[in-house]
């Protein structure tokens, strides 16, 4: 019995309790501690509604989460806006109005627009921040902050302290960062590049140069006076400047020119309107359906060769002169008669004494209030002319007289001369005539 028992102990297969057999290959997929070795049975037990597997597509692996590490949040940190940053950005809306695609108070376009990148950039060198924002994060804080709290930026100025003071204060503390920095000789480090650049590149590198100067209008000037352009040139940018301008701003700069043109000619009237005065006359004349007068005028004061066309010492000269004066003026006491129109007309005065006057005058301020007489735009007038009572106050102040004292003083010197000889006496046709009648009237023909 001792020997069975013996053999049967050393004909047993050693028991491994660490569940390692040797020779084993080991398993390629790891087993979850509890579960049951591939060579263990199945149950027979039947199988429960419970314990059937359903399949299912596979749809994403699905991440193991460990107690033992911890999440870490992948959300960014927010960073809060500091007084400084509101202050830049405020400051940076007021001074780029033109960079706005629209004209509204708070700019809000999309957020890839170039507008809120040069904000960031601005934020970050005057508030003097480690960090540099996102557009639109700066867009954010215009549209969600700014615009709720502040209706104009001009109240948001207000509030962060933005004054004319402030600006100039920033204006000055730029330009002497700028002074103190190195300056960069134009001639070593720049003008080779420029040499190597073609036309078209040199072009575009002055454009982009001119759009960044600030002061645009002192280096436009700077460049005009310094470059010896030709006449054909300055034309072309004297047109290319005049026609983007409205009627009213073009008016106002032929005027200046006109006047500048009339002065280096010497002409010491008064002539800063007349371009825009003729112009807005002639377009009076075109509406009514009359000539252009304007330019009729002018061209019978100055022909073609230099000299008027119109004699302008004598009639119809000064009856021109009077009407256009007459019409021109507020008050008759303004203006006097030119010396060639008073002669003629005192001639045809003398010649038809009465009826002259009601014919030629008209009128004049005949039936109106007084406080209408010597008005121009009152009187009812064919031709402009001085009145009679005018005509009659003159009269009294000459020494001309109806009596023949100076002529028989003539006779009696020409006499005392020559007593032997004999004189032949040319008479005026208009005193004969008076002669004639008055000698009809009084006096009998006798033969």
């Amino acid at each position: 019995m001792e020997e069975s028992e013996g053999e049967g102990e050393c004909g047993k297969r050693p028991h491994v309790t660490t569940g390692n057999t040797p020779h084993k290959p080991e398993d390629k997929r790891r087993r979850s501690t509890g579960s049951l070795p591939r060579s263990a049975k199945k149950l027979s037990f039947p199988r429960s509604p419970s314990n059937v597997v359903k399949k299912s597509p596979l749809t994403r692996k699905k991440p193991l989460f460990s107690p033992l590490k911890e999440l870490k949040n992948s959300k960014k940190s927010r960073r809060a806006w500091s007084q400084e940053e509101d202050t830049a950005l405020v400051q940076f809306v007021a001074l780029h109005k033109d960079k706005q695609a629209t004209d509204v108070e708070w700019p809000a376009m999309k957020a890839m627009h170039l507008y809120w990148y040069d904000a960031a950039k601005y934020i970050k060198q005057t508030a003097c921040t480690q960090h540099l924002r996102d557009a639109s994060v700066v867009r954010q804080r215009v549209v969600n902050y700014m615009r709720q709290n502040y209706k104009t930026v001009e109240e948001a100025e207000g509030f962060h302290g933005l004054d004319v003071e402030s600006y100039l204060n920033d204006v000055s503390a730029s330009a002497s960062t700028s002074t103190n920095e190195p300056s960069l000789r134009l001639d070593e480090v720049l003008a080779s590049s420029i040499k190597s650049l073609t036309q078209h590149q040199l072009e575009e590198l002055v454009l982009k140069a001119l759009l960044a100067v600030k002061d645009k209008t002192s280096l436009v000037l700077k460049v005009l006076s310094e470059v010896n352009f030709s006449s054909d040139t300055r034309k072309e940018l004297i047109s290319r400047l005049y026609q983007p301008l409205d009627f009213v701003n073009k008016m106002s700069l032929v005027d200046k020119h006109f006047l500048d043109a009339a002065v280096s000619q010497g002409i010491d009237t008064n002539p800063a309107d007349f371009a825009s005065l003729s112009l807005g006359a002639m377009k009076v004349l075109q509406d009514n359906g009359k000539p252009n007068l304007i330019h009729t005028w002018s061209k019978c004061v100055l022909g073609e060769n230099g000299k008027p066309l119109i004699p302008i010492h004598r009639m119809p000269f000064g009856l021109l002169q009077y009407q256009m004066q007459f019409f021109a003026c507020t008050n008759v006491m303004q203006i006097t008669e030119p010396e060639d129109y008073r002669s003629w007309r005192e001639t045809m005065t003398t010649e038809f004494p009465g009826r002259f006057m009601r014919l030629f005058g008209g009128p004049m301020w005949s039936g109106q209030p007084v406080e209408n007489v010597k008005d121009p735009r009152k009187a009812r007038v064919n031709v402009a002319c001085a009145s009679q009572s005018t005509q009659w106050r003159r009269d009294k102040k000459s020494t001309f007289t109806s009596k023949p004292e100076l002529q028989t003083a003539a006779l009696d010197a020409l006499k005392s001369a020559n007593p032997d000889g004999r004189f032949w006496i040319k008479l005026d046709a208009t005193d004969v005539k008076v002669a004639l009648m008055e000698s009809g009237r009084r006096v009998e023909w006798g033969c």
